[in-house]
Parts: structure tokens; C-alpha cells; sequence
């Protein structure tokens, strides 16, 4: 916001001062600083608008930051979801103001019409109706329907419209495509007109000695009549390169709907828990990373992340995906893929594990995966000491972490992951999420056949249940305590806090992530809210 109000106040005082505005200033008064002051706001949004958008850009640069710029640019990455909303918010806020001003215009062009300078007008004549002006001109009807556009995009941006119609939000977000268009030819309206011989007519030249305003500027005579010409577009230029990079990102995105996915074993979970095993070719991916899913039969334009919760260690690997059934296409996608329960020709296909839990030997159901993409959770091994929390099934961006952490490489290449890593784990139902508690054991162990089993430290809290009471601790964490122990431990070291959950818990994590302590630990604040 700091950055808009520069671009703003910057802009405001070129056309309120600059002499090549003596005239239309004097014509259109505030307003027209107003109007340009908020059009130059939005070249700016409309364009960075664009970038957090463009996935393998950011996933990218995340990649290729060298160590000394490191953690901040990535935490800034990190962020562009909030960048992005940001710039739509102050889109909005500025557009608004722009079509005010704009209508205030309207009215002093009417009004103020300049017959010895007829170059000058916007007006066809003297008062002349101002929204026949604003209606039916280049920037007036452009204008309007970029403001049509933004209230419904804006409106359909809510998230009981996302969680209700998915594909309402969809397709009225890529309404952007008109909206970009539209803002490239609005300046083509020749509205804005500057003085372009200063030279040889110095504004306010005719203004006689006697005036107020003839004491502000320089008496010199006027050897021609003052000339105007409309100021050039400049919305395209700032758009330009953002959209390539934009329409380059699409295309990358468009192409990978075309590489094969091959499901190669689906297992369902007790309490609607479905794991994903697939395969893909040229697929490289790291732990804390996500993709993107997309399956036809379901919705032809919905994408939905996934975080990976096992990484391809080689091309012909198997990678894997664990989401829990709640929202509708979560309902639909596993309906389609268990749908042959009921076909008797396809049952030697299904083993029953137990009375609530399936697996499923392979699948016809075509899908389509994005990604991989970065996440906070992927510098976990950027730190000495890491201290990952999860909420519920939050759990997934560290289940890759640890299904990646293979004793002889830790042992081998010690530097590529932390000296320890604590893991916080807080959930209402633990049987929910059993297939966590399977990499949890079986980690340990590898941990304690290695001789390492101080690496990793987990601590589990059960809100409700009492199942396996004796592992798992009851009631709610006492994060300040947690954060002592952590400190005492570790005293002045940097330790990566990670967090995957829900918000409620993150403004608490923050706040002791913020605080200082006797031991001089430094805590880096990371988040991936659900």
C-alpha cells in the first residue's frame, strides 16, 4: 500500500504542476491529478497482479535463489497468494477512485468548455450531457465495463462462492482476459491532452500582469498559440512483459495436461482417508512440495493442490498423494475411482484390508497433474534444528519430509538435512490418520537402527481420543512450553519453525516466534495454512 500511495502522489503532482498541464488543469481542476494519480496505481497492480500467479515462475526462482538472498526472497515468495489479493484489493480501491474522478471530469469538460483552444476538449461543444460523454466514448464505455467486470470477479471471489461453485469463481477469475484487453485500449481515448510547444508558449503567457497566478510563473510573451496533442497509452506497456510471462506459465501448464498418469494403486483409509500412488514421467520433486490434480469426469476446469506425501526418488517412481473426503469433488473423485465396488467384473481388482480400509490394484480413471510447486515446508533442511507443528491433516507436507529421510543418507550427508528435527502433531481423532502413524513408527526405527534416535523428536496431542493413550499426550499443546524446551536445547541456534494447519493456531505460533528468550534461540516463522 506504501508503494501505491508513492506511484500516487508522484503522479498527482506531475499533472497538478507541470506546466505541459497548465491548461487542462486549469480546465478540469483536482480531478484530473486525481484521475491520473489512481490510472497510474492501477498500470502497476494490473500488472504485478499477473506474476504471483505464474506457478513454474515462482517454483523457479525458489529453486535458483543463491544462499546469500536465501530465506527472505523465499518468504516473500511464500506469500504470493496474499501479494495477489493485495493487488486486487488496491486495484479495486483505485479504480473506484479513477471513475470518480473521471465523472467529475466529465462535468468540467461540459462545463468548461475552451473555445479559443478547441484542441483541448473532450466535449463536442458547451454543455454537452456528461454522460453522453463518459458513455459513449473509448475510456468512458471501456471504463464502465472494467468496473463490471471487477464487481463481478470480485463478488465471486468469496469463499462461500469457492466452497459452494468452484467453477462460478473459475470461469467469472478468467474474465481478467476482457479486463486486460479492455484497460490496453482505454487510454487509446485521447481524454488526457499536454502542451507540446513550451517553448515557444509558455503557459500562462496571456495570463495579464495583474493576475494572482501571474506572479507564480514567469512573465515571458507568447510568440505562437499554445498547441495540445493526446498523451500517448501507457497501460499496454506496463502489461506487456508480465503477460508473456503469464501466457508462457499457462502454456507450460497447458502442455503437462497431455503427460500420461499412471494410478497405480489407490488405498482407501479408515475415516475417509484415500491414498493416491501414481506415476509420471520427468517428474522431480522435493519433500513439502505440492501438485495440482485434475480429473475430467469430475469437473473438466477444477485444479485442486495436493501436498505430496512421498516423493519420486528416481523417473520410474512411484509419488503419492493423501487427502480426506469432504468438500464435492473430493465426494465425486472417489466415487468415481471406488465406483466398481458394485461391479462384480471388477472386483478381483479390489483387496479388502480390513472392514473400513480397501486398496485398490490399479485404476482406469484418467487424471491430470500440475506441479510440483514449492512450499514453506521445503526448507526445512535449510536449518540446523527444525520444529514442524501440524493440525489435523496437516500432517501431509511433513509425511514426504520423513518418508524422505533415509538413515544411510542422513548418515552419509549428514549436512542435507537438520541435527534434529522436532515434530508437533495436534489432532482431534488420531485412527483418522493411521497411515501417519505407520511412517512415524517405521521412521523411528530406522532411527534407532542407525543409532540416531535423537534426530526426531514427536510429540503427539489427541484433543479426544484415547486410542494408543500411552503414545500420544491429551489435551491441548502448551506451545510456550514447547518453545522453552526447544530454546533450552538449543541454545543461540536458528531454528525454522514450520507450520501446516489451521489459522487459529498460527497467530499463536507467531507471537512466540516473535518473542525473545534468555537463550538468545532465534525462531524463523514459516506457514502453510490449510
Amino acid at each position: 500500500m506504501s508503494l501505491s500511495s508513492l506511484i500516487f502522489w508522484r503522479t498527482y503532482y506531475k499533472y497538478k504542476y507541470c506546466p505541459e498541464y497548465f491548461y487542462l488543469h486549469g480546465m478540469l481542476g483536482e480531478s484530473l491529478a486525481w484521475s491520473r494519480g489512481s490510472a497510474a496505481v492501477l498500470w502497476v497492480s494490473c500488472s504485478v497482479i499477473l506474476l504471483p500467479m505464474c506457478r513454474n515462475l515462482l517454483t523457479f526462482i525458489r529453486k535458483k535463489i543463491p544462499k546469500f538472498l536465501g530465506l527472505t526472497l523465499k518468504r516473500i515468495i511464500d506469500k504470493h497468494v496474499w501479494i495477489h489479493r493485495a493487488c486486487a484489493i488496491i486495484t479495486v480501491i483505485f479504480a473506484a477512485m479513477h471513475t470518480g474522478a473521471h465523472l467529475i471530469n466529465g462535468k468540467q469538460f461540459s462545463d468548461n468548455y475552451n473555445e479559443k483552444y478547441p484542441q483541448l476538449n473532450f466535449a463536442d461543444y458547451k454543455n454537452q450531457n456528461p454522460l453522453e460523454l463518459v458513455l459513449f466514448s473509448v475510456a468512458g464505455s471501456t471504463g464502465f465495463a472494467m468496473m463490471l467486470i471487477l464487481v463481478v470477479m470480485f463478488s465471486a471471489s468469496t469463499s462461500s462462492v469457492k466452497n459452494s461453485s468452484y467453477e462460478v469463481f473459475w470461469f467469472t477469475h478468467h474474465l481478467f482476459v476482457v479486463f486486460l484487453v479492455l484497460l490496453s485500449i482505454h487510454g487509446f481515448g485521447g481524454v488526457v491532452k499536454h502542451q507540446t510547444n513550451l517553448s515557444m508558449h509558455p503557459p500562462g503567457c496571456e495570463v495579464r500582469r495583474n493576475t494572482t497566478i501571474a506572479t507564480l510563473i514567469q512573465k515571458e510573451e507568447c510568440t505562437e498559440a499554445a498547441e495540445f496533442e493526446a498523451d500517448e497509452p501507457q497501460a499496454w506497456k506496463f502489461l506487456f512483459v508480465p503477460l508473456c510471462i503469464y501466457l508462457l506459465d499457462r502454456m507450460i501448464r497447458f502442455l503437462r495436461k497431455f503427460e500420461k498418469v499412471e494410478i497405480v494403486k489407490v488405498v482407501c483409509h479408515s475415516s475417509d482417508v484415500v491414498e493416491l500412488r501414481m506415476k509420471m514421467k520427468h517428474l522431480e520433486a522435493s519433500p513439502g512440495q505440492y501438485v495440482y490434480i485434475s480429473c475430467s469426469r469430475v469437473a473438466k476446469f477444477e485444479w485442486h493442490p495436493f501436498t505430496l506425501t512421498k516423493c519420486p526418488i528416481s523417473e520410474d517412481d512411484v509419488f503419492s498423494v493423501h487427502f480426506k473426503i469432504t468438500g464435492d469433488w473430493t465426494r465425486k473423485f472417489s466415487r468415481e475411482i471406488f465406483a466398481f465396488r458394485e461391479d462384480p467384473e471388477k472386483l478381483p481388482l479390489l483387496v479388502q484390508r480390513d472392514k473400513q480400509s480397501y486398496i485398490l490394484r490399479r485404476s482406469s480413471i484418467r487424471i491430470c497433474v500440475d506441479g510440483p510447486y514449492g512450499s514453506p515446508c521445503m526448507d526445512v533442511a535449510q536449518y540446523e534444528v527444525s520444529l514442524c507443528i501440524a493440525t489435523g491433516i496437516g500432517v501431509t507436507p511433513f509425511a514426504a519430509l520423513l518418508n524422505n529421510l533415509r538413515m544411510e543418507k542422513l548418515l552419509k550427508q549428514r549436512t542435507n538435512y537438520p541435527r534434529r528435527i522436532y515434530f508437533i502433531w495436534v489432532s482431534r481423532d488420531v485412527i483418522s490418520h493411521r497411515w501417519f502413524i505407520d511412517i512415524l513408527y517405521s521412521k523411528h526405527l530406522q532411527l534407532w537402527e542407525s543409532n540416531c534416535p535423537d534426530v526426531l523428536a514427536c510429540e503427539n496431542q489427541c484433543t479426544t481420543s484415547s486410542w494408543m493413550r500411552a503414545r500420544l499426550t491429551q489435551g491441548r499443546p502448551d506451545w510456550q512450553s514447547i518453545f522453552r524446551r526447544v530454546a533450552q536445547e538449543n541454545p543461540r541456534s536458528t531454528v525454522g519453525v514450520f507450520y501446516c494447519g489451521t489459522k487459529n493456531v498460527s497467530s499463536k505460533l507467531r507471537k512466540l516466534c516473535n518473542k525473545s528468550n534468555k537463550t538468545k534461540t532465534i525462531f524463523v516463522y514459516n506457514k502453510e495454512i490449510l
